[in-house]
């Protein structure tokens, strides 16, 4: 069997993956939240997808890293209690950019929060017509 036929087959109790969010220190909270709200979408796309079904994820707690910064980030992708406890030479190795706003999700969020509600309400609008029409039978 070649590998493109295996979407629909049954999986096994360990096609579950773990993900562990590792917090740098020197990040902005807000691009980590950012990424957690990018992470939890439920992303439904009409019609047939190609490659296999996508494994369910076990987010695990977060740890903590104690990586190198990256260079070239606007300004305010660096956590601000870190940028300030570096010394001059350190922020200027750093070489930042300026700072770029970052997008709000809400909207999204939104959207998707009124399609649910949209698929309820059609939903139980369907099992009351099916009630009804058995009633009627």
């Amino acid at each position: 069997m070649s590998s493109d036929e295996t979407d629909d087959d049954e999986r096994g109790p360990y096609d579950v993956k773990t993900v562990r969010r590792v917090a740098k220190v020197w990040l902005s909270e807000a691009i980590s939240s950012m990424w957690e709200q990018i992470e939890s979408y439920h992303h439904d796309r009409e019609g047939p997808t190609q490659g296999n079904k996508a494994f369910g994820r076990n987010f695990a707690p977060r740890s903590s890293s104690s990586s190198t910064a990256i260079q070239f980030l606007p300004r305010n992708y660096y956590n601000s209690l870190w940028w300030v406890s570096l010394i001059s030479v350190d922020r200027n190795n750093l070489k930042p950019g300026d700072e770029v706003a970052l997008p709000d999700l809400t909207a999204y969020v939104a959207s998707q929060f009124k399609f649910s509600l949209s698929l309820i309400t059609i939903t139980i609008s369907l099992q009351n017509t099916l009630r009804n029409d058995t009633l009627a039978g």
